[in-house]
């Protein structure tokens, strides 16, 4: 293995995962807790006005009102976004260098809804420092150049 590719952190082709088990860590990672976001944002408004000594009916007229329609159509979702905007670029570059076949990752990963394609425009919601990204790309195009000519084995 090439002292480059080292340095990128990339594992030895025989200590790599499989691409469903990085996926799996995905959708643990990333996936599971926005669900989770999700149906509790949605859910806990909802127990607070079952439960709660809140008036049954909402004026939507009044300010109160608007906070809550706000609410219901941006604040879980929001939420869950922001997360996925964290996470996601840590797993890519996990999984870059964790993974035996990305391509099949990537292609995985696109078809469940844990990332979206390169260059796509929700794609560029996703929170990267700068050394994240140079570390990303760096970690793309030694993956991408490997599955054109694999490396061989480690003694």
């Amino acid at each position: 293995m090439s002292e480059a590719i080292r340095d990128l952190g990339l594992l030895p082709p025989d200590k790599r995962k499989s691409v469903r088990d990085c996926l799996l860590a995905g959708q643990r990672q990333v996936n599971l807790p926005v669900l989770a976001i999700i149906i509790a944002g949605y859910a806990f408004p909802f127990l607070l006005l079952r439960f709660g000594s809140y008036p049954n009916r909402i004026d939507l007229g009044s300010v109160s009102g608007l906070a809550a329609i706000a609410y219901l159509i941006l604040g879980p979702a929001s939420i869950a976004w922001i997360w996925w905007s964290a996470t996601v670029p840590k797993w890519r570059i996990w999984a870059l260098r964790t993974v035996d076949d990305w391509a099949a990752l990537e292609d995985a990963a696109v078809k469940s809804g844990l990332i979206w394609p390169r260059d796509w425009i929700f794609e560029k919601t996703e929170f990267k420092s700068a050394e994240q990204r140079t570390l990303e790309t760096a970690l793309l195009r030694a993956r991408d150049n490997e599955r054109q000519s694999p490396i061989p084995p480690s003694p």
